[in-house]
């Protein structure tokens, strides 16, 4: 993924699962804002989250100093 954003000059967003479920486990799953090849953001959890955060659509760049993490 950083390596993909390095080449193509977009930022890339991952979302990954976070838990258990009945045949997979997520628990080292991380979910990251890359943009030119350099994480901007990352979170991974043992908790169910919903990360949220501010992005420019017209300059490219992050707004948000971290996410914004709701546990569910």
């Amino acid at each position: 993924m950083r390596k993909r954003s390095l080449e193509t000059g977009l930022p890339v967003i991952v979302c990954n699962r976070t838990g258990e479920d009945e045949t997979v486990r997520f628990w080292d799953a991380e979910s990251m804002i890359i943009k030119n090849g350099v994480p901007l953001l990352t979170h991974k959890s043992k908790q169910s989250a919903i990360l949220t955060f501010e992005w420019d659509l017209q300059s490219m760049e992050l707004l948000s100093p971290h996410f914004d993490i709701d546990y569910i």
